[in-house]
C-alpha cells in the first residue's frame, strides 16, 4: 500500500480539527472523459458539489475539468452558486490525458498565499501515450508549491489506481496527499 496521508493528516494540514481558521485554496479537477458517461460523471459531481458545500467562507475554490483538453470552469471564488453551476454544466465526451488539468493547476495556485489543495477525481488513465513520470513530474512542481495532493478514484482497475496513489505519495512526501 502506498504510504499516504490519512484523513486526519489532511484534515490538520488544511485546519479542519483546529480551531485555528487555515484558510484554503483548492481546485477541484473532475474527469469529464468519454469514459466518465452516466451515473459516474453523476458521482463525480456530487463529490464536487458535497466539497464546495463543506467549503469555510475564508475557503476558495476553482473548478477544472477534462477530457483529452482541461478547461478552468470557474477560477478561484468563494462564491458556492458559481462552483456549483459549473459543476453541473459538466458533460462526458472524448478521451483523458491528465497533464494538462495539472499544467492548469499549476497557475490556479501561482498567486495564492493560502494553503493549497488540489482534488482529482477521475475513473481512469490517460488515454494518450502519457508518461507515468511526466504526470508525476508535474505534481512534483505542485507539491513543492505547497499544494496538497488529493486524488479520488472511480476505478477498479489497478493500472489506474497505481498512478493516482503515486500522484498522493508525492504529496505525501512533501507534506500533505491522500487517495
Amino acid at each position: 500500500a502506498a504510504d499516504i496521508c490519512t484523513k486526519e493528516e489532511t484534515a490538520n494540514y488544511l485546519g479542519a480539527e483546529s480551531s485555528e481558521v487555515k484558510q484554503v485554496d483548492y481546485t477541484i479537477v473532475l474527469d469529464r472523459s468519454g469514459s466518465m458517461q452516466g451515473e459516474k460523471l453523476e458521482k463525480v459531481k456530487q463529490a464536487a458539489r458535497s466539497l464546495v458545500n463543506q467549503l469555510q467562507p475564508s475557503d476558495r475554490a476553482s473548478i477544472i475539468s477534462f477530457n483529452y483538453q482541461a478547461s478552468i470552469d470557474q477560477g478561484l471564488t468563494s462564491d458556492h452558486d458559481r462552483l456549483s453551476a459549473s459543476i453541473d454544466a459538466l458533460q462526458a465526451s472524448f478521451s483523458t490525458k491528465y497533464t494538462p488539468p495539472l499544467e492548469l493547476a499549476l497557475g490556479q495556485f501561482s498567486s495564492s498565499t493560502k494553503n493549497k489543495a488540489l482534488i482529482f477525481l477521475t475513473d481512469g488513465a490517460s488515454d494518450f501515450a502519457e508518461q507515468p513520470s511526466e504526470i508525476l513530474n508535474l505534481v512534483h512542481t505542485l507539491a513543492q508549491d505547497d499544494v496538497c495532493i488529493m486524488t479520488i478514484s472511480y476505478s477498479q482497475g489497478t493500472q489506474e489506481n497505481t498512478l493516482l496513489e503515486e500522484m498522493a505519495t508525492v504529496g505525501k512526501e512533501y507534506g500533505c496527499g491522500g487517495h
